[in-house]
């Protein structure tokens, strides 16, 4: 038995002589191989905003000292550049009014999944580790406006921001470098670059909670988020759009940022059902007041609402017919019972949409009359 016992443990001995063993050959292993995989690589230490980051040989720094010391550029060292040559920036500004939210939203979108961050729509690609923060990295290529194709990555805080990203002027010559771009990420180091206050803890998500939005002398009702603010004039007494008109506005922004396009569920109850030609009236109210929110609609159709037989209109909204600013859809409805009409729907602006759409789409499936 004692032998038994004494051969027992040794085998224990020598089985974890062996995995310490393999634990430090892999360290070994990690280190030698990080520091082969660098090989030839430059370091490069940003004496403004202190981070480091390395970048592969052959290229070298095309932007260094600029007036506020913000922007670094890195291209090919080449004696003659080509228009389609990719570029590594990395950029640190100062964090924007809403930039910390959007880039939240960001962080939290599915992978592959397309959403409008800035106003231009990106797809997202992962969430990677840059020196410990979770940073979104994204595709970008805005066609439109012949913008090159761009892989991109946030870091953010509530004082500071930094995007790091590379571009080429074809997807194919962005792909060649994507290795690099991946390796010079997992280089980076933030050093002394602070993005916010010591004290800055980001406001949790609250939870999503619904009520009921019930107006028995109009006759209908719907669901909408708890925390959202309800702007209502319905006094009927005001010609709104050349037409004796109610309006309830239900939206986490107040009137006047409403009236500047932000997010916002509307319900419009015209005091007749006789006003059929309602959506047309409100085009020309618009027009001739000349006012920010001068409408364009590019679809009318016959649609369903919650089993209403319904007009639906889709189109978007701007200073003037050139520019557009936002998006709106509207959906027409009778209410025989109340004999009034209601123009009921959304607007936005295109940043918006991927924060507010499932959203504005619950609230439109719990519309009903009562």
């Amino acid at each position: 038995m004692e032998d038994r016992a004494s051969s027992l443990k040794k085998t224990l001995l020598i089985f974890i002589f062996l995995v310490v063993l393999v634990a430090i050959g892999g360290i070994i292993f990690k280190l030698f191989f990080t520091r082969w995989s660098y090989r030839n690589w430059r370091v490069y230490q940003d004496p403004h905003s202190q981070y480091q980051v390395m970048f592969p040989p052959g290229w070298r720094e095309a932007i260094g000292n600029t007036d506020q010391d913000a922007i670094r550029q890195f291209v090919l060292d080449k004696n003659q550049a080509d228009r389609d040559d990719p570029s590594f920036t990395i950029t640190v500004f100062p964090a924007q009014e809403g930039y910390f939210d959007e880039y939240r939203q960001l962080k939290s979108a599915s992978l592959k999944e397309k959403v409008i961050f800035r106003g231009n729509e990106v797809e997202k690609i992962d969430n990677v580790n840059l020196d410990g923060c979770r940073a979104p990295l994204f595709y970008s290529h805005i066609v439109e406006y012949d913008y090159s194709p761009k892989y991109v990555t946030i870091c953010a805080g509530n004082k500071r921001v930094i995007t790091i990203e590379i571009a080429a002027g074809t997807k194919e010559i962005l792909e060649e470098h994507k290795n690099d771009y991946d390796r010079a990420l997992a280089s980076f180091k933030f050093n002394g670059l602070q993005l916010s206050d010591q004290n800055f803890k980001p406001t949790p998500t609250e939870p999503i909670e619904w009520k009921s939005y019930v107006n028995d002398d109009l006759g209908f009702e719907l669901d909408y988020l708890s925390n959202w603010k309800i702007h209502a004039d319905l006094s009927f007494e005001q010609y709104n759009f050349y037409l004796q008109s109610g309006i309830i506005y239900i939206s986490p922004f107040s009137k006047a940022e409403i009236f500047d396009g932000k997010a916002t569920f509307v319900i419009i109850i015209f005091k007749r059902l006789s006003s059929g030609r309602s959506h047309q009236t409100i085009i020309n109210y618009f027009k001739q007041q000349e006012q920010e929110f001068y409408p364009i609609i590019s679809v009318h159709e016959v649609a369903d609402l919650n089993g209403l037989l319904a007009i639906k209109e889709i189109g978007t909204f701007g200073p003037n017919e050139h520019q557009r600013a936002g998006e709106l859809t509207l959906y027409y409805v009778d209410n025989e019972k109340s004999q009034r009409k209601f123009a009921v729907g959304y607007g936005y602006l295109p940043s918006q949409k991927s924060e507010y759409q499932k959203i504005f789409d619950h609230m439109l499936s719990t519309f009903r009359f009562m």
